[in-house]
């Protein structure tokens, strides 16, 4: 869906393998969609990781759990946007425009 919307994609099967390849991409990364369940390291650990090495990236938490019981506790870095699984297209694309702001505008994607 994100190639679709105009995106190129950098996919990692991991929290951890998220932050490496973030580390050697992160000029050429525009924004993160992250599941809230992976393995190695959940979520919130990983955009607590991502938000370490650049503190203002976009991010998106998406999650098969409701969003009341997923949004909520103490975590260090908080996503812009949560997306609940299974999502359109439709709702991604109002997540991207929450969670890019005015770097991008929903209806006028691709970017």
């Amino acid at each position: 869906m994100l190639t679709a919307c105009g995106f190129a994609v950098r996919a990692a099967i991991s929290g951890n393998q998220a932050v490496t390849l973030f580390r050697q991409h992160q000029n050429d990364i525009c924004c993160i969609v992250c599941d809230l369940t992976m393995p190695d390291m959940d979520g919130w650990h990983t955009i607590a990781a991502l938000r370490q090495l650049k503190p203002k990236i976009p991010v998106i938490l998406t999650s098969g759990y409701d969003e009341a019981c997923v949004m909520t506790g103490t975590h260090s870095a908080w996503p812009q946007a949560f997306l609940n699984k299974p999502y359109s297209i439709k709702h991604l694309r109002a997540a991207l425009s929450q969670a890019m702001g005015d770097r991008t505008r929903a209806d006028t994607l691709p970017i």
